[in-house]
């Protein structure tokens, strides 16, 4: 076996991303989120690795092509002689460096904390095998995410088909709605409490998902259970973020577990399901105008990005017949089926990716 410092050399980047505004060209550079645009300089003239060494995703590898560069919140690795820059990259990844992050406001990683990770000797040839048929899978994962989001885009493009143009006459959302707001945490108060029950948090609520792997237990009262006690599809809004991206996340309570209660920085809204339909409202809120009235009502003077029970109650909705409503309700099932069937694929793919890196990479295999 032999350790990642004999097989690559570091180096490092003090490009800013200030510095591109005005460089453009033909040569790709990169930084924590992936591509940033072409720019005509490049920094390395053969594939490479790189790691986020600051900030959000530190530890991250990347493998990068030849005649590119990445910002300074980049480290590149570069392969010696003999090494396959694509196997180093697999070989990375399963190392997973995250554990050697430090600092808790901005995460760092360093060469020289993880440089002594050990690898399996392999032949050039079979480190070439190697990485070709994990390539061959990372190109099979991709080709299915990118599957799913076609799917979405396609259900977002049926909804402004159906209802887009103000064909429909608009209410408020409390008029089809009741909003409700949840518990408040009250930490040292409610670890008191006897009664302990499970709730949802702002971690565990997306854009039309929902992220159940960890879920928490707070203190209540028997009074305050009715309140905050989530029906299935039941409308859910992320009340704050910092990230105006991020504000006014919108998922359906899939009622996967129950009880289920919710924090108060998650604001439900339980429909009137003769009038509008969770899935309709839901998509909705998704769309660009649904998107832009949330914005502009969650923004305040301080730049930061806010909602409350009354400003979600305000909103504006379109109103269809419910029969439209219904057939676009139908046509997403459809969608969601065939999403899952390509989600099961995925999760095939990705366990099988797994199990090969096991084989090829753990040195206790």
């Amino acid at each position: 076996m032999r350790k990642l410092k004999d097989v690559c050399e570091k180096a490092s980047s003090n490009i800013k991303q200030s510095d591109l505004q005005n460089d453009n060209g033909p040569y790709p550079i990169f930084g924590a989120s992936g591509f940033i645009k072409n720019v005509g300089f490049y920094q390395q003239d053969k594939p490479y690795v790189a790691v986020v060494k600051d900030g959000a995703g530190a530890g991250r590898v990347m493998r990068l092509p030849a005649f590119s560069s990445v910002i300074g919140t980049m480290q590149y690795i570069l392969p010696k002689e003999g090494i396959d820059a694509r196997y180093l990259a697999y070989a990375m990844e399963f190392m997973d460096l995250s554990r050697y992050c430090m600092g808790a406001t901005i995460p760092h990683i360093y060469f020289k904390d993880y440089c002594a990770e050990e690898l399996p000797e392999h032949s050039q040839r079979e480190q070439e095998r190697i990485a070709s048929t994990l390539t061959q899978i990372d190109g099979l994962i991709s080709l299915r995410q990118r599957q799913l989001v076609k799917l979405d885009e396609l259900v977002k493009a049926r909804f402004v088909e159906m209802f887009g143009e103000n064909k429909y006459e608009n209410c408020k959302l409390y008029s089809v709605a009741k909003i409700s707001s949840g518990l408040t945490k009250n930490g040292i108060k409610r670890a008191t409490y006897p009664k302990k029950m499970p709730y949802l948090r702002v971690a565990n609520v997306f854009f039309n998902h929902l992220d159940l792997t960890d879920i928490q237990e707070i203190g209540v009262l028997d009074n305050e259970i009715e309140k905050a006690l989530l029906e299935k599809d039941d409308l859910l809004f992320v009340e704050g973020n910092g990230s105006p991206e991020q504000i006014g996340r919108v998922s359906l309570w899939d009622g996967s577990v129950f009880p289920m209660l919710h924090q108060n920085h998650i604001i439900k809204a339980r429909f009137n399901k003769n009038m509008v339909l969770p899935l309709f409202a839901m998509s909705y809120f998704m769309t660009q105008e649904g998107r832009e009235q949330i914005l502009k009502n969650a923004a305040t003077t301080s730049g930061l990005y806010t909602l409350s029970l009354n400003k979600i109650s305000e909103f504006i909705i379109p109103c269809p017949p419910l029969e439209l409503q219904e057939r676009f309700a139908a046509f997403v099932e459809q969608s969601d089926k065939s999403k899952r069937a390509i989600q099961k694929g995925l999760d095939r793919l990705k366990t099988l990716k797994a199990v090969l890196m096991r084989n090829y990479f753990d040195l206790c295999g």
